[in-house]
């Protein structure tokens, strides 16, 4: 998969280039962490199918096909395939990119059936730890 493969070379080096951007470019993902979080919260309380209900509230496509995909009953394998493959064809860079990171990540989080508040600590580690301490997501 895309980003399994950071911690063995310089490929996780070059996404962040790719995805680097400003707090304020940052900002604008906080409601997308969010969004996620609170699906991550429907399906660990009502169940996966409870995120159909959802699908009409997701502007972002690439979310939107994450979470049918789910729906569907999508491998989790697969799903980080197709994810991948998706943005790497996107050819996005800057927030564009990192949102779709983020939105890789939720989605295969939510498709593992990881705890949300696991999840949401995991997304805001994409926005950086100065961003992080500076908008009120300090590790206890």
């Amino acid at each position: 998969m895309l980003l399994n493969s950071c911690n063995k070379s310089s490929f996780c080096l070059h996404v962040r280039e790719y995805a680097d951007c400003t707090h304020d470019e940052k900002l604008s993902c906080v409601a997308l962490i969010e969004q996620i979080f609170s699906f991550a919260i429907i399906a660990r309380d009502k169940g996966i199918p409870a995120l159909e209900g959802q699908l009409e509230n997701i502007s972002d496509d690439l979310l939107k096909d994450g979470i049918g995909l789910i729906l569907d009953g999508t491998n989790t394998d697969l799903l980080g395939n197709i994810l991948d493959t998706s943005i790497i064809f996107s050819y996005k860079t800057g927030v564009e990119l990192l949102k779709q990171l983020i939105i890789r990540e939720g989605v295969l989080g939510i498709s593992h059936g990881y705890n949300p508040k696991i999840i949401e600590l995991w997304l805001w580690r994409y926005l950086g730890e100065d961003f992080r301490r500076a908008n009120g997501k300090e590790e206890s």
